[in-house]
């Protein structure tokens, strides 16, 4: 049977405006970063586009990527929020100042902290990537 003749809803993907979840996770984050005497910059590229998933989960895996990023800086460091969109995906990255990052994921730490975070993002058909002192975050756009 076709749902669609016999009047059943048809369930529509849901969607997320990603640089409204990470200028709420900027300003969670900014204070508890001002307080370590860090600074945090956001930046939008690209035309803004709704991508998959359900905002309350990729806020939690974005809020992950700052959470580790504050953690894991040294007092004082600079941290910049970007927010990118593609043709077929968006990334957010989050990058540190300094040897921190590197240092946290030679140790596996880094890993075992963002691992809700990849669960999350996995679930949505997008990626965790840990580049240098990048942490990533590529969430598939939703089809127009």
């Amino acid at each position: 049977m076709n749902p669609i003749i016999e009047g059943q809803p048809v369930l529509k993907p849901q969607t997320a405006r990603l640089e409204v979840l990470v200028r709420a996770q900027v300003r969670a984050y900014s204070e508890e970063a001002a307080l370590r005497g860090e600074e945090l910059f956001m930046s939008v590229a690209g035309e803004s586009r709704p991508v998959c998933g359900d905002a309350e989960r990729l806020s939690r895996a974005i809020g992950g990527l700052f959470e580790s990023a504050v953690r894991f800086s040294a007092p004082g460091a600079r941290l910049e929020a970007g927010v990118g969109f593609g043709v077929t995906q968006a990334v957010v990255s989050v990058g540190i100042e300094g040897d921190a990052v590197l240092e946290a994921e030679r140790c596996g730490v880094l890993h075992a902290s963002l691992a809700d975070a990849r669960e999350i993002l996995e679930g949505c058909g997008g990626s965790l990537r840990i580049s240098g002192r990048w942490l990533s975050a590529f969430v598939p756009v939703a089809r127009a």
